[in-house]
């Protein structure tokens, strides 16, 4: 059984190295918020040959629906070892520029701020909990798409993931507390994206955070 930031490495460095062609395009389509979640769900399952699995949106009636249980233990009988909520943060919707995007980090930011924390419960809908974390966290994974038409020099790419970062450093700290501020790790940069005869430019960026002891 790997522990979820053992994974969240994993699937980090699978997406560095091989994932930026297919994933590039994509942050101009729509928030892929989603399709990341399942990306790193079958990652999961495939690099530990089902030995581990992952539940998304999982939840019952009355409870909080998790983006990713974590899930081992034998098929009758499952526990779950970890537990992830996921936000998407982006610059423009798909392939305009002209957009209020950035609107978003705010409420973004505080709705993560509430879904995470330490789990209180021993159960989830029908399944025990049994979370690896000693202080029984829930991680925040944070993505962050950035997109542009602008020369290096012209873009404002630093600056909205400055902005991200600023705006969570009263809320949040990278998982392996470290470093007390909520960092994001480049996954590639300035990947050329064709769009109907112009030339975008698309950064991914990802943090795996948990919520700063008050």
């Amino acid at each position: 059984m790997g522990g979820v930031t053992t994974y969240y490495n994993k699937y980090v460095n699978e997406m560095k190295e091989k994932q930026k062609k297919r994933l590039a395009p994509l942050q101009l389509v729509s928030k892929i918020e989603e399709f990341l979640v399942k990306e790193f769900a079958n990652f999961v399952i495939s690099e530990s040959s089902g030995k581990d699995f992952v539940l998304t949106n999982y939840g019952c009636k009355g409870e909080p629906r998790i983006d990713m249980c974590f899930i081992t233990g034998e098929h009758k009988k499952p526990y779950i070892y970890g537990m992830l909520e996921a936000k998407y943060f982006r610059n423009i919707h798909r392939i305009t520029e002209v957009s209020k995007a950035r609107d978003e980090l705010s409420g973004g930011l505080n709705s993560l701020h509430k879904q995470i924390g330490n789990y209180p419960k021993d159960k989830h809908c029908d399944l025990e909990v049994r979370l690896n974390s000693k202080e029984n966290r829930i991680y925040g994974m944070v993505f962050a798409s950035h997109v542009t038409y602008k020369e290096k020099k012209d873009s404002d790419c630093n600056e909205f993931f400055d902005i991200i970062c600023n705006k969570a450093k009263s809320k949040f700290v990278f998982y392996d507390l470290k470093d007390q501020n909520p960092r994001l790790d480049t996954v590639y940069e300035r990947e050329e994206v064709q769009v109907l005869g112009n030339t975008a430019y698309a950064t991914l960026k990802v943090g795996l955070w948990v919520k700063k002891q008050e």
